[in-house]
């Protein structure tokens, strides 16, 4: 009977605030999910951009005019380090 007098005892306001706290830990929680997905993509598409890779096969194809072009423009930093001791070795 305790438990009841207690639920009658509560007011609309405190049942609208208890509501609206556990709203905004459910929104909370899936504004934290939200973001963590989205920087794992912009993290994937920064190391696409930013951390390029070659293979020696790709190699045989380019010439010494994509070479040169590589160095004037800066791409050549955009490799990662395997990459450029592929480069280099080539």
């Amino acid at each position: 009977m305790g438990k009841d007098i207690r639920l009658n005892n509560m007011s609309p306001e405190l049942i609208i605030s208890l509501i609206s706290i556990g709203l905004n830990f459910i929104v909370g929680g899936l504004t934290i999910i939200a973001n963590i997905r989205i920087s794992k993509i912009s993290h994937l598409e920064a190391i696409k951009k930013y951390d390029k890779n070659i293979t020696n096969f790709e190699l045989q194809f380019k010439d010494e005019h994509w070479l040169h072009n590589l160095i004037e423009t800066g791409d050549f930093d955009l490799y990662n380090i395997k990459s450029k001791k592929r480069i280099c070795a080539w």
